[in-house]
């Protein structure tokens, strides 16, 4: 398993590597804050509780495929032999990427469900907190009222 560190770098290396000992940690991870006793405790709980949401699953298995390729994409743009026409061709290879993961969100979505052992979305598990009537225009809530937590 890849050793969980602080995060205090900038490279694309340091937040891959931090996303993948997250992912592939993950269970062991929730057991240990799960068994932290003492003046963290408190914080161990709350981690844990940010880890229990699927949006944070939802996160772990989306960055664990973005982060990859751009790291291999910062690596190709610093070598000293490349050609503006190539790095041309790898930054506009690397934007159409990003932009295809739109429609793998469904994938991601069970990879996050998967890991996190969560089903519904934080908005849905939540309380519904009703805004004050006499400064309501209507326009916020009717544009959400169709929205379903996925699509958020």
């Amino acid at each position: 398993m890849p050793t969980l560190k602080r995060l205090a770098e900038t490279r694309w290396s340091a937040h891959h590597d931090a996303v993948n000992a997250l992912q592939k940690g993950y269970t062991t991870i929730k057991e240990v804050l799960a068994n932290i006793k003492g003046e963290v405790c408190l914080q161990a709980k709350g981690l844990s509780s940010v880890m229990d949401q699927l949006e944070t699953g939802i996160m772990i298995e989306t960055w664990s495929v973005i982060l990859p390729r751009f790291h291999r994409t910062s690596q190709s743009l610093q070598d000293a032999k490349l050609d503006v026409h190539t790095a041309t061709g790898m930054l506009k290879s690397l934007k159409d990427f990003v932009q295809s993961l739109h429609s793998r969100f469904s994938e991601f979505e069970q990879q996050g469900k998967d890991i996190t052992c969560c089903k519904e979305y934080q908005l849905q598990r939540g309380r519904k907190i009703k805004g004050n009537k006499k400064w309501d225009y209507g326009d916020a809530e009717d544009a959400d009222a169709n929205i379903t937590p996925s699509e958020k």
